[in-house]
């Protein structure tokens, strides 16, 4: 009689179903050992690649920092340039006898050539019978405060996403 037989008898099996038995029992201790490694592997590879995300993230909180402290500084410096530079009266001149109508619509294929010349500058003189519009410098100065801002807003953007 095999050892098996004398130690596990009492189960009632054969030697061949107890040697079966045991084959099974060493192979899954064997794969339980072996998933076990496999487990700690990945959360080995899982928590290094948490460290290195999470140091990707620092890294990217500290450029966005950087680059809003650089953009509102920016934006601080060309305030203090239009309020140490003002705008004075911007008005249009408005010929009360013009009629205004509707520009006609012009082909989507224009050539340069076919687009409306600008007249010579404004000499300021009201003798030609030219009405002076409203003072525009205000939306002026609001146009180009908001310029500045969508300009260093891409700014900041283009030195975040390279």
């Amino acid at each position: 009689m095999s050892i098996l037989l004398k130690l596990f008898g009492w189960t009632g099996l054969t030697q061949r179903g107890l040697e079966l038995t045991l084959v099974g029992a060493v192979a899954a201790a064997i794969s339980g050992g072996l998933i076990h490694i496999y487990e700690k592997g990945k959360t080995a590879e899982k928590a290094k690649i948490l460290k290195q995300v999470q140091a990707d993230a620092d890294k990217m909180r500290g450029v966005i920092v950087r680059v809003e402290t650089e953009r509102d500084d920016a934006l601080k410096a060309l305030a203090d340039y239009r309020a140490s530079h003002p705008v004075g009266a911007v008005q249009l001149c408005v010929e009360p006898s013009v009629r205004k109508a509707p520009a006609p619509p012009r082909p989507a294929s224009a050539a340069p050539g076919s687009v409306q010349q600008v007249p010579a500058g404004d000499s300021g003189s009201r003798s030609d019978g030219k009405v002076a519009g409203p003072d525009i410098s205000g939306l002026l100065e609001a146009l180009a405060a908001r310029a500045d801002e969508v300009s260093e807003q891409l700014r900041a953007r283009q030195k975040i996403e390279p």
